[in-house]
């Protein structure tokens, strides 16, 4: 008799899941908050072909729809899902709900309530958000500066497919209303025709060169626009961004791979740029030093610029920062440099602030100060490093020409952790040493370096730029001890993007692409494709 209860008991107990599931509509639903964005997955049955999802925060009962191309299908290990994502999101607690749609009309009854789901705040510090800057510290691009979107603000949504006929209607000065027809074409008028508005692009999946038949998106003499990728999975495939004569421009969670020359170029006269959240993988192959490609981001005559957060997977020459402006102001914070050969950066004349940054794994030099450069080394790690730090023509680089053959510039470092330095690493500090060092040591942050102590070549001195109230920002210093955790988690794509390699089976000091274990992450890059199948527009 008991025994035929307990049968009785699992039947009812399965029905129950049953009718729940089928009530649902959906099963293995996922959800997470991100930077100023909350997404969330679910397989759905087979019959539901389309939602609608609304988001809700915490403090209100009134849920606000998602824009309809935010909702997309995707195919993984021969399983469909589904995945959405809400930008612009104060920090805070959310809640989502999604409603299946059945013969156009919404089916309440099988709709999902997510769990709460937790959205932090981006961390907008850094030159290009100084009230010093020519701007007074407006980088944010087409959103504001809390990171909602303005009522103003026109969204473009660009996939593989609408990269040349996608239409934007855009007002000019005069009242008049004209239709751009392409993405080229919208930047061109936006920038011809209004400087007033927020632009925001969105990019969903993966977009090739051969879609856009350029190689480059070009920002020139725009304002107030963000390209930002939607959701993990948004790659530029063999081509990049360059930006011209721009300010107020905004670069987020987007996977650059293979590109021709750069990743991102900010080629001259640039001003309050910020890049961040973005996945660098390498370019093209080319010859000799240009093996992994060329550079990832190339800094040249702008200044006010934040590169922040983002994750440099196995570059070649990461970032030549600087050329023929002493006013150039650049802030590198929370990167991860993954073994990434050279150029982390590479400075000239400018004055950098490099904090909070992880370094592991670099096979030639980490960061580079030439041609009347001041470099402050802040509260970073280096892990693995062959020259964590360098000056051209003295200390490790004298009479080798590991950056150039060009006269130095000056690194005050401080409060930086060195680990694991091999014996065939250098790192010469100037307690060491009173004229062959890589970096003068300050006992303090707010410490200044001395006058007297100048470059071997070139015989240029510390400008002290970062104890100058009148040109340095506000900013929060992470300890070294925490560099890693925080780096490896929040730098690149959000949730890491899709891309899932790990570069601590590579052989470190490695310039080679076709090295080992680097050699799988290039025919990973190679042979990518995306998982997106479909894209919900005007459902």
């Amino acid at each position: 008799m008991k025994k035929i209860i307990l049968i009785f008991i699992i039947i009812i107990i399965i029905c129950f899941l049953f009718f729940y599931w089928h009530l649902l509509g959906s099963w293995n639903t996922t959800c997470g908050g991100g930077i100023e964005s909350a997404y969330a997955t679910w397989y759905a049955k087979k019959d539901i072909f389309s939602y609608h999802v609304y988001i809700r925060s915490a403090d209100t009962d009134e849920y606000k729809k998602v824009d309809n191309t935010l909702i997309r299908q995707y195919r993984k290990n021969n399983k469909t899902y589904w995945r959405v994502d809400a930008l612009g999101l104060l920090p805070g607690k959310y809640q989502f709900k999604i409603v299946p749609i059945v013969n156009q009309n919404e089916e309440s009854k099988q709709e999902i309530i997510t769990n709460m789901i937790t959205v932090k705040a981006n961390t907008r510090e850094g030159f290009s958000f100084s009230k010093h800057s020519t701007n007074g510290g407006n980088s944010s691009g087409g959103y504001l500066e809390n990171g909602t979107m303005p009522k103003d603000a026109k969204v473009v949504y660009i996939t593989d497919k609408n990269v040349n006929t996608v239409t934007l209607d855009i007002t000019k000065k005069n009242g008049e209303n004209i239709k751009a027809i392409g993405l080229s074409e919208i930047l061109t008028k936006w920038r011809e025709e209004t400087y007033s508005k927020h632009l925001i692009i969105r990019i969903l999946g993966k977009i090739n060169k051969s879609d856009i038949k350029s190689s480059y998106i070009e920002l020139q003499n725009n304002q107030g626009v963000t390209i930002e990728g939607i959701g993990n999975d948004a790659t530029l495939n063999g081509f990049g961004i360059l930006i011209q004569d721009s300010s107020n421009i905004e670069i987020r969670n987007l996977g650059f791979m293979l590109f021709d020359d750069d990743a991102i170029s900010l080629k001259e006269n640039n001003h309050n740029i910020w890049i961040h959240h973005n996945d660098f993988f390498y370019g093209k192959m080319g010859n000799g030093d240009k093996a992994k490609g060329d550079g990832s981001t190339d800094i040249k005559s702008s200044q006010y610029i934040t590169i922040s957060y983002n994750h440099y997977w196995d570059s070649g020459k990461v970032s030549l920062c600087g050329l023929e402006n002493d006013l150039n102001y650049i802030t590198y914070h929370h990167n991860w440099f993954d073994h990434s050969d050279s150029r982390c950066p590479r400075v000239r004349y400018a004055s950098v602030h490099i904090y909070n940054n992880y370094y592991n794994g670099n096979a030639f030099y980490s960061i580079g100060a030439t041609m009347s450069a001041s470099v402050f080394v802040e509260s970073n790690v280096f892990f693995d490093c062959k020259y964590p730090m360098l000056i051209s023509g003295q200390g490790s680089d004298y009479n080798k020409h590991i950056i150039s053959e060009e006269s130095g510039g000056m690194i005050k470092a401080y409060n930086n952790s060195i680990k694991n330095l091999r014996r065939d690493s250098y790192l010469i500090y100037s307690s060491e040493s009173n004229t062959q060092y890589d970096a003068y040591l300050a006992s303090t942050r707010m410490e200044q370096v001395p006058e007297h102590y100048k470059t071997l070549k070139g015989n240029n001195s510390y400008n002290n730029f970062d104890t100058n109230q009148k040109i340095m920002y506000d900013y929060t210093v992470d300890e070294p001890s925490k560099i890693e955790q925080i780096v490896r988690k929040e730098s690149g794509r959000i949730q890491g993007g899709d891309i899932n390699f790990d570069t601590n089976t590579f052989d470190v000091f490695s310039h080679s692409r076709m090295d080992k274990q680097e050699k799988k992450l290039d025919d990973l890059l190679n042979s990518y494709q995306t998982s997106l199948i479909y894209i919900q527009i005007n459902i």
